[in-house]
């Protein structure tokens, strides 16, 4: 079949990231279940820290500061809002530049300054850059894309916006060995709030943009960003947009209920937090297939997104994406195979994450928008 992977060659070939790795600290039961918690379940209270000492039986002060070193040793990204950008009206896609490498630094200098931009990666493929673009309402992506590879000098590039979403949200499950993603089950629970709206649903299905007002879009704002590591860390986001700490919960909760916000968590460094082996693989499907297979890929705990996309050239044929997270090559190589055994597809690009140029969380609502 075309573009048939070789599995023998995943074992024999170099791992891009090593020497790239910071030593992910000791991380003792209690530390690894402060960092499941602050990614599942998020405590929606005035105390959060608090929240979570009285489940695991410590203290609030020992809570915060536990959570205050696994931020300091870079596990922990941040704590904040996970907004749906489809809900909010935003338009994006995934975008993949072929960049030669001595174009590399100034493409990407470009890419990382585009407000729109989330997430860029360097992978192992002849499409080596890959960035997540966001816009507001009123924005056009591709025309967005255009401008980027005109200033890039860029020729060769892919456009994909997701036409259907099967499983969104990364959660590296830290206890019990760290070994997994924790699953979004599709169609169930999907309105749960730890869970995120978002999951099993095609875009047909996800509920209508509708704006919202003022307050509310303070109130996302203020949510947006990271949560500081304090007893009462909702206080000061509050006052910034006018609302008590109170009024600002109940918008989040009620943000979660609506679907306009995912989930309010914590994201981890998947590297730091020993997940070592970050792969994007790509399937080629029939299109009569894409529902089933999509279904059996985002049902592995080790895959963290499944989305369709649109075949976008003859070198590109590939319909359905799955990011799978693993703490070794091994472990990675031995999904992938389970991956292709479980959909019956051997036709698949497997694109390993080398180097990360920028991840942050897409920014709602700001000044400077285009």
């Amino acid at each position: 079949m075309k573009n048939h992977y070789d599995f023998s060659k995943m074992e024999s070939r170099p791992n891009p990231c090593v020497g790239l790795v910071k030593q992910i600290p000791d991380l003792d039961e209690v530390d690894r279940r402060v960092l499941d918690i602050l990614q599942e379940a998020f405590p929606l209270v005035e105390r959060p820290f608090e929240a979570i000492g009285e489940r695991l039986g410590v203290s609030e002060d020992e809570v915060l500061r536990r959570v205050a070193r696994l931020k300091d040793e870079k596990v922990i990204r941040q704590i904040g809002a996970i907004f749906d950008s489809a809900h909010l009206g935003y338009q994006s896609a995934l975008i993949a530049f072929a960049i030669d490498e001595s174009r590399l630094d100034k493409a990407v200098a470009a890419i990382n300054a585009h407000p729109g931009v989330s997430h860029n990666y360097l992978r192992d493929h002849a499409y080596n850059v890959w960035f997540t673009l966001t816009v507001p309402p009123e924005s056009d992506p591709r025309r967005h894309a255009e401008s980027l590879a005109r200033q890039a000098g860029i020729e060769k590039w892919l456009f994909l916006p997701a036409l259907r979403v099967f499983k969104i949200g990364v959660r590296l499950r830290m206890s019990e060995g760290g070994t997994g993603v924790p699953p979004v089950s599709i169609g169930k629970d999907a309105d749960a709030p730890e869970q995120g709206d978002s999951a099993g649903r095609t875009w047909a299905e996800r509920p209508c943009h509708q704006p919202l007002n003022d307050d509310e879009r303070a109130a996302v704002r203020s949510l947006q960003k990271p949560l500081s590591i304090e007893p009462e860390p909702f206080r000061a986001p509050a006052s910034e947009a006018g609302l008590s700490p109170a009024e600002l919960l109940d918008a989040a909760r009620g943000f979660l209920d609506s679907g306009v916000m995912r989930r309010f968590a914590a994201v981890l460094r998947h590297r730091q937090a020993g997940y070592t082996h970050n792969v994007m693989t790509a399937w080629e499907v029939a299109p009569e297939r894409v529902e089933a297979v999509g279904r059996i890929l985002a049902e592995f705990d080790e895959v963290s997104h499944c989305y369709e996309r649109p075949p976008s050239s003859l070198d590109w044929p590939y319909r359905l994406f799955a990011m799978l997270h693993a703490t070794s090559e091994d472990s990675a190589r031995q999904t992938i195979e389970r991956m292709r055994q479980a959909t019956g597809i051997d036709s698949c690009a497997l694109l390993s994450t080398v180097k990360e140029f920028k991840k942050t969380r897409v920014g709602y609502y700001l000044k400077d928008e285009t």
